[in-house]
């Protein structure tokens, strides 16, 4: 590069201008060598800043090793680190475009991945877009892809209420019942399977407010209170709780 050319951020991914740091990414043996620039990795990953800083042997060494990680995921990592001033619609609409060739079960995979590793080195805007990617991806997908990609997260996931477990719980609840009953990956499986995922399910319905709310009420038959369904109330009859006349409960 030019000594005095004007350049962004960008232009120095994987440069050796003005580096002043040599990542090694190890995985299975291999190794992938990447020039970097500890004050743009420092300013967008909260990992590196604290690596490069206090009293880890990264903070005075030339060289860092990183292993276990995906060679692609950690790449597209690194480039959201130098190109991270791009709008949540560009970067999701990027991610979306980069794997074209892929089928829609790999693509949502390759969000949980990226959102995975956005997750260990603390880059919190590519972790959103990374679920912004996987948002727009999941609109009227086939039931096994979203299986697929069920499955894809809550192996690996350790919590519940992450950003992408709500994406993926909305997702879920934006598919008819019948959907997933003629599913071969049904509902109850992954619930049953990934506990996580369950809860995760729970707080969206509540959320979203798909729990039915129960209201106390006067049965116009016995005059005692009886609970009712909130929904329920002005469509349809209602059963007494104290002396089970049915009739159409007035708020």
């Amino acid at each position: 590069m030019a000594s005095g050319t004007r350049f962004a951020p960008k232009d120095l991914f994987n440069s050796p201008h003005l580096s002043d740091v040599t990542i090694h990414q190890i995985k299975d043996n291999q190794t992938t060598k990447y020039y970097g620039h500890r004050a743009i990795l420092a300013c967008h990953s909260a990992w590196f800043s604290h690596a490069f800083s206090g009293n880890f042997k990264e903070s005075s060494e030339a060289t860092i090793e990183v292993h276990d990680d995906d060679p692609k995921t950690f790449r597209t990592m690194l480039e959201h680190l130098y190109d991270s001033e791009k709008t949540d619609d560009k970067i999701a609409c990027q991610m979306l475009e980069k794997d074209a060739s892929l089928n829609i079960a790999d693509n949502l995979v390759l969000q949980v991945n990226a959102y995975f590793i956005a997750e260990k080195y603390m880059v919190t805007t590519l972790a959103s877009k990374a679920a912004m990617a996987f948002q727009l991806l999941a609109k009227d997908i086939k039931i096994q892809d979203l299986a697929a990609a069920i499955t894809a997260y809550y192996d690996n996931c350790v919590s519940h209420g992450a950003d992408l477990g709500k994406v993926i719980s909305s997702a879920v609840l934006n598919r008819s019942t019948r959907d997933w009953r003629t599913s071969p990956a049904t509902f109850e499986d992954l619930t049953t399977r990934y506990p996580i995922f369950a809860v995760d399910m729970c707080h969206q319905m509540q959320r979203e407010r798909r729990f039915p709310v129960a209201k106390t009420l006067e049965c116009r038959e016995c005059g005692e209170d009886s609970l009712v369904e909130s929904r329920d109330i002005s469509k349809y009859p209602s059963r007494c709780t104290s002396c089970g006349y049915d009739q159409i409960f007035r708020g």
